[in-house]
Order: structure tokens, then sequence, then C-alpha cells
């Protein structure tokens, strides 16, 4: 029998939630006693601030947590069910590995996902705390589910589908590799005081 929801988590599920759990700490640490000028400081012309590091997760995930939701639904309404482990491919491992910081190759963010020049601080704080909560619910909702059999279309572009489970571990690394990019910026000589 297939642990359901209720049911302690599967190893990789459990791990995945345990590195959420991680990142909000990380997080809370990041942005605790932060103005509005430290939070939308940028290091250079055209580099990101503390502020759009955030709001970018928040986009992503907003674009992101919905697929994976319809995307669990789907696989219990067709049984695609099993206690795991589970089998992941070697493509979507690597690109796993490529979220991670620091970072090896940069990206440009595709337009939909790029943040805006300024952000508020308690509003995008608040929202990514709220994003951590509904990634944390949907880890629960996909106990059970063949995390390796599951697709889910990436945010970046529909033809480009990875497992449920690499899906998770995308939204992780690629949550760690923006807070080390904060933490960069938080730490950076030039940094206000206020």
């Amino acid at each position: 029998m297939s642990p359901s929801v209720s049911e302690s988590l599967v190893p990789e599920l459990e791990s995945l939630r345990q590195q959420i759990e991680d990142i909000v700490a990380d997080a809370h640490k990041l942005t605790a006693v932060i103005s509005q000028r430290q939070f939308n400081w940028q290091p250079d012309p055209g580099r990101w601030s503390m502020g759009q590091c955030l709001a970018h997760l928040n986009v992503v995930g907003e674009i992101q947590l919905p697929r994976i939701e319809a995307s669990i639904r789907r696989a219990r309404e067709q049984g695609l069910v099993g206690p795991g482990p589970y089998h992941h491919g070697f493509i979507g491992n690597c690109f796993v590995r490529l979220t991670e910081p620091p970072p090896r190759i940069r990206f440009k963010a595709p337009k939909p996902m790029t943040p805006p020049p300024a952000e508020s601080p308690s509003k995008a704080i608040f929202s990514f705390f709220a994003l951590q909560d509904r990634i944390q619910e949907q880890i629960r909702r996909a106990n059970g589910v063949d995390l390796g059999r599951v697709k889910v279309a990436s945010p970046i572009a529909d033809w480009l589908h990875f497992t449920l489970g690499q899906s998770f571990a995308l939204i992780a690394g690629h949550q760690r590799r923006h807070l080390w990019q904060a933490w960069q910026i938080r730490n950076d000589p030039k940094f206000p005081a206020s």
C-alpha cells in the first residue's frame, strides 16, 4: 500500500520538506531588520537587489506551483502512486545541479520572471514566506505519488518537462541560488548601513 498524505513522508519528500525549512530559516536571517533602502539597494547598475531576488522567486513560484498541483491531482486520478525509491532522468538531474549555488552558469531571467526595479520589503517578504507554506503543502500532497513517473512542465518552457521529484528539487535549488545571491548583496562592503 502506498503512503497517503496523512502518513509520514517518503524519504525523498522528507528531504525536500527539510530543505524548505532550511530555506525559510536562512531567509529569516537574511531579511531580519532590513530597511527599504537596503532591500532595494543594487550593488551595480543592472545587478539585482535583495528585493529583486525575492520578488523573482515569488514570481517563479506563482507560475510553478499550479503546475505541480495539477500534476499531483492528475497522478492520483491516474493511479500513478508508489512508495519509491523513485527514478529521475539524467538531464533533469543535471538541471537540478545547475540551479544550486554558487552559480556555475548564469541564466538571464525570462521577461515574465524579471522582477520589478523596487519592491516593498513587507510585501515581498510576506509573499515569500507564504509561498514556502504552499510549497510545503504540495510536498505533503505529493506523498505516495510516484515522483519519478509524474511529469511537470517547466516554468521556462512548456515543452520542457521534469519529474515531480525534480520539480520540487529545482524549486529548492533555485531558491538557495537566489538567497545565496541576496547574501552576497547583503555582505557587500558597500551595502548601506541602514
